[in-house]
Order: structure tokens, then C-alpha cells, then sequence
């Protein structure tokens, strides 16, 4: 992808997670808390309430591009 020189703008993706796209700072953000970097109110509700939530973004092909 082309490098980015607007820093409003954000590259998306599908996140099993969310159930849609979501922009990279979103990915980074559930990433940070399930890798306990960043406390849990980074996040929605509705996705630390997802059962093994850390473990699907794990598995997930976007981890670590955000």
C-alpha cells in the first residue's frame, strides 16, 4: 500500500472482533489490551465481554499491522 502522507487518513480491515471494518488505530488499540499494554477501558465493552477474546486476536491475519 502507498505510504500515507494525510494523517487523517487510516487503513481498514475486517476485524472478527467488531464483526466489520475497523480503522488501524481501532486493531492497534484491541491489540494493546489483550496484550495488556493498555488498560481495558481502551476498548468497548462489547469486546472484552467476548468470550477468549485475546485468543481471536491472536489468531487474527491482521495482528500486528495496525
Amino acid at each position: 500500500m502507498n505510504s500515507m502522507t494525510n494523517r487523517n487518513k487510516h487503513r481498514c480491515w475486517y476485524c472478527p472482533l467488531y464483526k466489520k471494518e475497523i480503522e488501524d488505530i481501532e486493531c492497534l488499540d484491541v491489540q494493546d489490551v489483550a496484550d495488556r499494554i493498555r488498560k481495558p477501558v481502551a476498548v468497548p465493552k462489547e469486546i472484552l465481554d467476548i468470550p477468549n477474546f485475546k485468543a481471536v486476536c491472536d489468531k487474527c491475519e491482521h495482528r500486528d499491522l495496525g
